[in-house]
């Protein structure tokens, strides 16, 4: 899937040669054969891209807007943006090898930190709508271990599925899985996965309180 959503994004950009100024994104790239694609109707405001690795590639699409950070810390990551997105004030991070995340066409977001470490990824559907203060992390950071020393808390992916709307102050974490259609309640913790469409999970840690659901962004 990956691999046909970068095909798909980069098929339809150019490369560009900003130096901070027509896009307003601030460059720091360290290493060797990594690609940054940025199509030319994508706006930024007080936007950075830092990159130290090598063979990574940042995609971002049409219609783009967007205010905040890209990190990449590593080797053969991928960060794919879609065209249309909003994107008020976002932090993405990746590291370790083959990290990836992706954000779908039509997506908004207020402010959401995406952290994926370990070389796991991060993926979030077409058309949702993240509030503030969200927090998506695929990793604890630090190892917990068993009486033989073995650790016992991997590196999960998290998967949000397309038309997904995540309240304020939610947090996404490894392993979580979201259904496409469904409503994540404001200060949500996520710790698992949720594979039915159309549902409500809210709580801590969440569960599912209300299923054949739909919303739209519109107060109707």
């Amino acid at each position: 899937m990956w691999s046909v959503c970068a095909m798909r994004i980069s098929a339809r950009l150019r490369m560009v040669s900003s130096h901070g100024k027509r896009y307003k994104v601030k460059k720091n790239v360290s290493g060797s054969a990594n690609t940054i694609l940025i199509a030319p109707e994508a706006r930024f405001d007080n936007f950075s891209i830092k990159v130290t690795g090598n063979a990574n590639k940042i995609l971002i699409g049409r219609s783009v807007l967007a205010k905040g950070e890209i990190t990449v810390l590593g080797n053969s990551c991928l960060i794919v943006i879609g065209d249309a997105c909003r994107l008020s004030n976002i932090s993405l991070f990746a590291t370790g090898a083959g990290a990836k995340i992706s954000i779908g066409d039509k997506t908004t977001v207020e402010k959401a930190s995406c952290a994926t470490y370990e070389g796991k990824q991060i993926e979030i559907g077409a058309d949702c709508m993240l509030g503030v203060g969200i927090v998506m992390c695929t990793s604890d950071i630090h190892s917990i271990l068993d009486e033989k020393d073995k650790r016992i808390n991997p590196a999960k992916d998290i998967v949000i599925g397309d038309h997904v709307w995540i309240g304020r102050f939610a947090q996404i974490l490894k392993g979580a899985r979201i259904g496409s259609g469904s409503i994540v309640g404001t200060c949500a913790v996520v710790t698992k996965p949720f594979d039915e469409k159309s549902c409500v999970i809210a709580g801590c840690p969440a569960k599912e309180i209300q299923e054949n659901v739909h919303w739209v962004r519109e107060l109707v």
